[in-house]
């Protein structure tokens, strides 16, 4: 159990901890979704965060996390076919 796996990370890369740590939880007790919304965090579901720096290049933060939803919802299509996956926007998979 963590507060906000998020929050978690944020506090480690401000530690110098590198770029594409992962932490995962099995629950979240303050988790924040978009716009500062609470995060219902609902037993059986993967909670995760990693650490991505963003360069003067990089595409805008807001559309990276769009394309990994699109990145994890085809993956998931793919190597799961039985389910019915479905993408909520911009990140959230469900079945």
């Amino acid at each position: 159990m963590t507060g906000s796996t998020n929050a978690d990370l944020l506090i480690r890369a401000a530690q110098s901890a590198p770029e594409g740590l992962w932490l995962r939880a099995d629950a979240q007790d303050s988790g924040r979704g978009r716009l500062g919304r609470r995060w219902m965090s609902e037993p059986g579901n993967v909670f995760a965060s990693t650490i991505v720096r963003l360069r003067p290049t990089d595409p805008a933060s807001s559309t990276l996390a769009f394309v990994a939803g699109l990145a994890a919802h085809e993956t998931l299509r793919q190597i799961a076919p039985e389910f019915a996956i479905q993408l909520k926007w911009p990140n959230d998979i469900l079945t």
